[in-house]
């Protein structure tokens, strides 16, 4: 069947053409798929958000592709001036999209009570020789683990492990305006995110406040923006090898030497809510980090420039703030 939002899914590729999972020819209109197959001849859904994908085994137990289908068309974005459904309409297809929890919120400069029981993060971890896959979904930049890797989040209480499913950058057209969450109406150039896979219900959502600095660039993010020119434009994806050191690498800052990793994740406020994006579902754990890294304006103009639907700059990948006052709390590590 055709979904909503023009994916297709339940099917996988025999002997060349794409089969349904009851064994039905997929018909010639859709044919053409975007992303390719690294390893055997079937595609998964992987980070939901954005549309992400990655290649699996056909023999894997889930036997289905989750790829957008061209020609096709994204039925809600972020922008209202060029979308027919921007977030304010977003609820007529996906009603929880106004639920009482929605995400994202303005976090006030207030004492927040500390998380009773909960710590911090102790480090995120890959498997060895890890790659990665950058993909333009034509709404935002998600990077998600290729096939073969697993990335994973430790926390310093001893909790399980959580394995990390998919990152996304969010941006907008200036300094001031970039980030979904604020902190006492102030708002950032952009927000890195990291989403885990679901666990007895709930997501646990890792968010990063990102500013703008004139220069120089922020080193850690090479291997990012050497791959932007690759994504420019809608639905492209790219292959690269990942840093050495993970998501850990991305986390701080190559000429503020105070703002490392652990500097940044030792302070965080978290609080109940949703996925900031259709379908909106009100099951999302959020930990913002409000100590910053930060990126130079020519590595932002870079994001700025990457092409959406009908070649239009992406020039907003966020959701706007949502009338939410949840109970907040303050983590410490």
């Amino acid at each position: 069947m055709v979904g909503s939002d023009d994916y297709v899914t339940s099917g996988r590729r025999i002997g060349g053409r794409w089969k349904w999972g009851d064994g039905s020819y997929v018909n010639n209109g859709y044919r053409k798929w975007t992303g390719q197959t690294t390893s055997g001849d079937c595609l998964q859904a992987s980070g939901g958000l954005g549309g992400g994908w990655e290649s699996t085994e056909c023999e894997n137990r889930n036997k289905y592709i989750c790829q957008r289908a061209i020609p096709g068309r994204l039925t809600w974005g972020y922008d209202n001036n060029r979308h027919t459904d921007p977030p304010s309409l977003w609820w007529k297809q996906y009603p929880l999209c106004r639920g009482n929890q929605q995400s994202p919120i303005d976090i006030p400069p207030i004492m927040h009570a500390p998380c009773g029981g909960a710590s911090g993060v102790a480090e995120f971890q890959q498997t060895k020789d890890a790659s990665w896959i950058i993909h333009n979904t034509g709404r935002l930049v998600i990077i998600f683990p290729a096939h073969g890797t697993t990335m994973w989040t430790t926390f310093k209480d001893g909790r399980p492990n959580l394995t990390v499913r998919y990152m996304a950058l969010k941006w907008g057209s200036n300094a001031m305006m970039g980030s979904e969450h604020s902190f006492g109406g102030d708002r950032f150039a952009g927000e890195f995110q990291i989403f885990h896979h679901e666990v007895a219900g709930e997501i646990q959502a890792l968010s990063f406040m990102i500013r703008e600095r004139l220069h120089p660039d922020n080193g850690r993010w090479n291997s990012i923006f050497a791959k932007i020119p690759a994504v420019s434009k809608l639905w492209k994806s790219s292959l690269f090898k990942a840093p050495t050191n993970g998501i850990t690498h991305l986390i701080g800052d190559t000429v503020r030497s105070g703002y490392t990793p652990n500097f940044i994740l030792g302070l965080g406020v978290k609080y109940r809510g949703s996925l900031t994006s259709p379908p909106c579902s009100q099951n999302v754990v959020w930990t913002i980090y409000p100590r910053t890294f930060q990126l130079s304006s020519r590595q932002m103009q870079q994001l700025r420039g990457i092409r959406m639907e009908g070649g239009l700059a992406m020039s907003g990948s966020m959701r706007p703030t949502q009338q939410y006052n949840p109970q907040l709390c303050l983590l410490r590590s």
